[in-house]
């Protein structure tokens, strides 16, 4: 949860992405909660969300599962 509520200040949720500083920006575009964020927000509206928003997303989440099967080893022996 800490973690989440660090990536929601850093990457859009409470402060508009275009009045950050620039540094902050692209940290903020760099991430793939920017993008469900906005994916979600014209979803929520009414909008017609194109699928191209959580491309991006999907392919960090699949990488960091990859990476997770990768690192964890639950039961392997010493």
């Amino acid at each position: 949860m800490l973690l989440y509520l660090l990536f929601a200040f850093t990457t859009g949720y409470f402060i508009p992405i275009e009045v950050m500083p620039k540094a902050m920006a692209n940290f903020a575009t760099s991430m793939p909660t920017s993008y469900t964020l906005a994916f979600a927000s014209v979803a929520t509206l009414g909008g017609s969300a194109p699928p191209s928003l959580l491309a991006y997303p999907a392919a960090a989440a699949v990488a960091v599962f990859t990476l997770g099967l990768y690192l964890f080893k639950p039961y392997s022996r010493p």
